[in-house]
């Protein structure tokens, strides 16, 4: 394989993508990653560029593999969102709910419209996010998009 990341960049993703989350992302550096895999590797007696080699491998197919996509995107919403349970990920309600947005709001919510707009202004931050994605070329953008955005009914705004 000719990629420059191979084989420890994708390896300490490898480790970075089961360590913890918070509303950022991941919290695990490639770097405190590295240390982790070094320390495996010297307490398993093995080469750590062997080690190295088999997480990347293990990375790389994870990375095509749909339903990892989904629990690594679940994993990270569940970071940004407590509340998120899979089942709330995947129905058809706007998860800015009128109730939400009164739990958010910085000062009373009397009508609905208000609570439109604050769908509208999350409809344009995603849409921002989900470009910013796809500049990546990550596989996850359109199941973090379904994810965070799954109705049909509401209106593009």
């Amino acid at each position: 394989m000719t990629d420059s990341r191979y084989p420890y960049t994708y390896a300490a993703d490898f480790i970075r993508s089961y360590g913890p989350f918070s509303a950022e992302g991941v919290v695990l550096s490639r770097s405190d990653a590295s240390k982790i895999r070094e320390a495996i590797a010297k307490a398993l007696g093995i080469d750590d560029e062997e080690l190295a080699k088999k997480l990347a491998d293990a990375e790389l197919a994870n990375n095509q593999d749909p339903e990892y996509g989904k629990q690594f995107c679940f994993r990270l919403l569940k970071a940004m969102r407590p509340t998120t349970t899979q089942e709330d990920a995947m129905t058809n309600q706007h998860p800015l709910t009128d109730h939400r947005c009164d739990d958010i709001a910085f000062w009373p919510i009397n009508t609905s419209d208000t609570c439109d707009n604050m769908r509208a202004a999350a409809d344009w931050q995603l849409k921002q996010v989900i470009e910013f994605i796809k500049k990546e070329d990550t596989v996850y953008a359109e199941y973090i998009y379904k994810a965070m955005r799954p109705t049909t009914t509401q209106e593009d705004n």
